[in-house]
């Protein structure tokens, strides 16, 4: 577990929060596999070679030739989008559809996002366990991610030899919105509940986005921190 920390002065108690806005995707609608600039699809095969980008053209539907599918039949199968040099970004979310039929194209037992700046070393970010129905619809999927990454994969495990198709895949990014949230009191409780992790980096930020934490409190010292106790889950109102 990664430490938590509150922020006090004489005037209250702070933590600080983040609200998702402004949605990008990536890669923009592709038109081959290595346009626009400066995005490259590539794959761990592919059984159109000029096609891999089928996947990022932002078209969904059930042609099979309109869809990146690989070409040798495996237990894994990797889909992999570099994003170019300087253009690294914190992807907090998958938008797929996948395709199955018969016992030919299945559905994967799981669907792993991996992350990578020197395209050799790639980080797990988030697993899709397993996509199940909505692999057949398309389905945004939204995990949490610290790191800006250059290169992103995606890794399809299936249960036996076969082969996986995917009509349309998009990483999704966001633009952050600040907000610092004033709480009663320095509680244990409000520390699991509120705390930020320690290696936080908005720490010298201007905020000018405020939420009140309304609690109500019966307080002593404990271990030297003050304990809260809740009679119903802490309800936050935002004033902007």
């Amino acid at each position: 577990m990664s430490e938590k920390i509150l922020f006090r002065n004489n005037q209250g108690v702070y933590s600080i929060s983040e609200t998702n806005i402004n949605e990008k995707k990536f890669p923009p609608i592709m038109t081959t596999n290595t346009a626009p600039s400066p995005y490259v699809a590539t794959a761990s095969s592919a059984y159109t070679a000029g096609g891999i980008y089928y996947a990022f053209d932002n078209s969904v539907g059930t042609n099979l030739d309109r869809m990146w599918h690989p070409l040798s039949a495996s237990t894994s199968h990797w889909l992999k989008i570099d994003l170019g040099q300087k253009n690294e970004q914190r992807i907090e979310g998958l938008s797929l559809m996948g395709y199955n039929s018969s016992s030919t194209w299945i559905t994967p037992n799981s669907v792993s996002i991996q992350g990578s700046n020197d395209n050799t070393t790639f980080e797990p970010i988030y697993t899709i366990e397993p996509p199940e129905l909505s692999w057949l619809t398309l389905k945004n999927y939204y995990f949490k991610n610290s790191k800006f990454y250059r290169y992103y994969r995606i890794v399809f495990t299936l249960p036996s030899s076969k082969y996986v198709a995917v009509s349309e895949a998009r990483f999704l990014a966001y633009d952050k919105k600040p907000y610092l949230n004033k709480m009663d009191s320095f509680s244990n409780n409000n520390i699991l509940s509120y705390g930020n992790d320690s290696s936080i980096e908005r720490i010298s930020s201007l905020f000018r986005n405020k939420n009140y934490i309304l609690q109500e409190n019966t307080s002593q010292n404990i271990e030297g921190l003050w304990t809260t106790k809740l009679d119903r889950k802490p309800l936050s109102i935002r004033f902007n």
